[in-house]
């Protein structure tokens, strides 16, 4: 059985990880960019993030907009969790590129009614699918379900698949030459 949202907060507590190591982990090259702050494995299919709700960037409170309400925040913030924890815990390497295929996502009515006060997001991502290749992870569905104060406000799932950077290129560059002589 895995562990309760609670259980996982006490134990997530106890591991900080450094936020350049986030920043690597995360794909981001500026720091206010990266929404995540602490990651941890609650069990080896289970993993619960910790992330920041953002006063001052500029794209989730530009006009009006507040990440609280926001479901391309939560998006963004789930994608950088998942990239954090496959490279992390499923031992992809840093060099690896990520391709989004799929996603399903919704906020619930929870968000129209959050304390003002909150200004964290805890992320948990419960792998449904790993799919490996030669002893290497090369796709992965997962679920995540996410919560501001103690209020789950986001629930969805997400598919990735993982190329090594060299076959990557190669078929970005087949895929030019290709159009090019269509």
């Amino acid at each position: 059985m895995l562990p309760s949202t609670q259980q996982a907060l006490v134990d997530i507590s106890v591991v900080p990880v450094e936020p350049t190591t986030i920043r690597t982990l995360a794909h981001k090259r500026f720091p206010e960019n990266v929404l995540l702050s602490e990651i941890r494995a609650c069990a080896e299919d289970h993993f619960v993030c910790i992330g920041r709700i953002p006063t001052d960037h500029r794209f989730f409170n530009d006009r009006g907009r507040t990440p609280r309400e926001d479901i391309l925040f939560y998006t963004e913030v789930g994608r950088q969790a998942s990239l954090a924890v496959t490279h992390a815990f499923l031992h992809v390497s840093l060099d690896d590129v990520f391709i989004f295929e799929r996603s399903r996502a919704e906020v619930t009515p929870a968000i129209w009614s959050l304390p003002p006060a909150s200004d964290r997001v805890v992320i948990e991502i419960t792998l449904k699918e790993t799919i490996c290749r030669k002893n290497t992870v090369t796709r992965v569905v997962a679920e995540h379900v996410m919560s501001v104060g103690g209020a789950h406000v986001f629930r969805g799932t997400g598919t990735w698949t993982i190329q090594s950077a060299a076959l990557f290129k190669r078929l970005r560059r087949t895929a030019v030459d290709t159009a090019a002589h269509a």
